[in-house]
């Protein structure tokens, strides 16, 4: 999944509601759990602040994916404490996959100036606990994962869209590949996956009020599936699913693993005239070697398979990947392989980052590469 920050505002209503200014730092997945938050905010009354000096609750949404955004998560929290000092009655909570990944720890790296901690699954918990603090005077932490049988997926408010005309959709949670450098599976937890009539429904809801292309998200999105009696349902059906039964215009999903790419799902793109014309097709890197060690399951040969079975389905489909430079063990040649395979696929847009250690992940583990090697290679 690409990555992006963003402030999610809207002009403060002139009542005397509660405010609450949601700050999101990650990829659609984290987007779309703060357009949850302000939906379940905003059946509790709350109003959306224009800016985070305007509001009685500021949370941040945050991300873990990288240890940068680390950094900023922590450098706006100060700067979100000073607000605090100023207004003593101003809660601050922080959720997502740093939240999770540190848990009550947050609260003594803040000095205290944070009152809510609260993972990407405790989401629904979120009006409780605020009520909790407003109790209490005590910092409430909630990290713990959703992994009861009927899983809670929430539908999203229209009013609280980016665009009136575009909506994204969670299909499922939670990873099961484990690749060696990524904390999602320690951080989002098992993969846990939505049922198709509760997916046809949010999106026919969504038509109703004016949306004409939807996004379905997971963080490993190709590998959703839904067994009912003697029927194995995987996402090419959905698709077909969906393009038949939902009224739509446009469909997209997000994040895919590459080697999910079954001929059932590619022939979507020749069957299917809603599918957008974009595949995000994530290889990371262009050796066999680093992909054995990455754990990602594929070699770069099928990879070059996946690409001309799907611009033959699709003669102009867009493509887009993900690439980490630096890995541990990475040589010159291992790069080398890697450029290779950027120059002979010719992506329409390639998202670039040098590998950053991540708790837990058997990567870090490793031998690192020096930093200077990491961000040559990054610029070349």
């Amino acid at each position: 999944m690409s990555h992006i920050e963003t402030g999610m505002t809207e002009s403060t209503n002139t009542n005397d509601k509660p405010s609450v200014y949601v700050h999101t730092f990650g990829c659609q997945m984290n987007v779309h759990d703060s357009q949850k938050i302000m939906t379940l905010l905003g059946k509790e009354g709350y109003n959306r602040a224009e800016a985070a000096e305007d509001a009685d609750v500021i949370l941040v949404n945050t991300c873990s994916v990288r240890e940068k955004p680390e950094h900023k998560v922590m450098s706006l929290v100060g700067r979100y404490r000073l607000l605090k000092e100023e207004n003593p009655e101003l809660v601050i909570g922080v959720g997502g996959c740093f939240a999770r990944q540190e848990g009550e720890g947050l609260i003594k790296r803040s000095h205290k100036a944070i009152d809510l901690v609260f993972g990407p699954d405790n989401i629904p918990e979120l009006p409780k606990m605020l009520e909790q603090f407003t109790e209490v005077k005590k910092p409430v932490v909630e990290t713990a994962f959703d992994n009861k049988e009927a899983v809670r997926f929430l539908d999203i408010a229209h009013d609280v869209l980016d665009t009136p005309h575009s909506a994204m959709v969670t299909i499922m949670k939670g990873c099961d590949k484990y690749c060696s450098f990524c904390i999602v599976p320690h951080v989002r937890g098992r993969e846990r996956y939505r049922s198709p009539s509760h997916i046809l429904d949010e999106i026919k809801n969504l038509v109703s009020e004016g949306v004409r292309e939807v996004l379905l998200l997971g963080q490993s999105v190709t590998s959703w599936e839904w067994k009912q009696d003697d029927h194995h349902f995987r996402l090419h059906d959905l698709l077909r699913f969906i393009a038949d039964e939902s009224g739509l215009d446009r469909l997209r999903f997000t994040s895919p693993y590459p080697r999910d790419f079954s001929d059932d799902l590619i022939a979507c793109f020749s069957d299917i005239d809603m599918l957008c014309d974009h595949v995000h097709l994530p290889f990371q890197s262009g050796s066999n070697e680093m992909l054995y060690r990455m754990n990602r399951r594929h070699t770069r040969d099928q990879y070059f398979e996946w690409v001309d079975k799907l611009r033959a389905a699709r003669p102009h489909l867009a493509l887009t990947a993900d690439v980490i430079v630096g890995f541990p063990g990475e040589t010159d040649e291992d790069f080398a392989q890697t450029m290779d395979l950027i120059e002979r696929v010719r992506f329409d847009n390639l998202f670039s980052f040098i590998y950053s250690t991540r708790p837990g992940t058997p990567a870090k583990r490793k031998e690192q590469i020096d930093e200077a090697v990491k961000k040559q290679r990054l610029a070349t």
